[in-house]
């Protein structure tokens, strides 16, 4: 596997920080970003629509199981609208990309975080897994929810 520059957005706490410490561990460039300095240790620059348009890679974005359209009854709907919003954002980049860009969204599950409470099913590490492997598989589907 090739040492790549991986950027992590709200990279300092739960999933986003056990990402970050999986990539690092396994000998990737790794940004931070979070929405607190103090918090994230150092935010990049940040980069505006016209850079994306003219980049390549992958994006990863973190999704949840929460807003699949039959389970969209309940509690929260600004954050299950918010992640819908996120999964149309992921179809429209890889519609408009054609291959130049690898874009997919991911439900880590109910993850034992700040925001998942300590009832939550599952690990951080397992949370981080699919979002590792998107950022570092040689060959990965695109345009996909997983």
């Amino acid at each position: 596997m090739s040492r790549k520059k991986i950027l992590v957005t709200g990279g300092n706490r739960g999933i986003g920080r056990e990402i970050c410490k999986q990539l690092s561990d396994l000998g990737h460039d790794v940004v931070l970003t979070a929405r607190s300095v103090q918090k994230g240790q150092g935010v990049a620059q940040g980069i505006g629509a016209p850079l994306l348009e003219k980049s390549t890679g992958r994006i990863i974005n973190i999704s949840s199981g929460m807003c699949e359209i039959n389970s969209l009854s309940g509690d929260h709907p600004a954050y299950r609208i918010s992640k819908v919003a996120l999964n149309a954002l992921t179809l429209m980049i890889h519609s408009q990309s054609g291959s130049k860009l690898n874009v997919n969204a991911m439900c880590p599950g109910w993850v034992r975080t700040d925001m998942g409470g300590s009832s939550a099913s599952r690990s951080v590490e397992k949370g981080a897994e699919t979002a590792v492997w998107l950022a570092t598989a040689d060959e990965i589907p695109n345009g996909k929810f997983l």
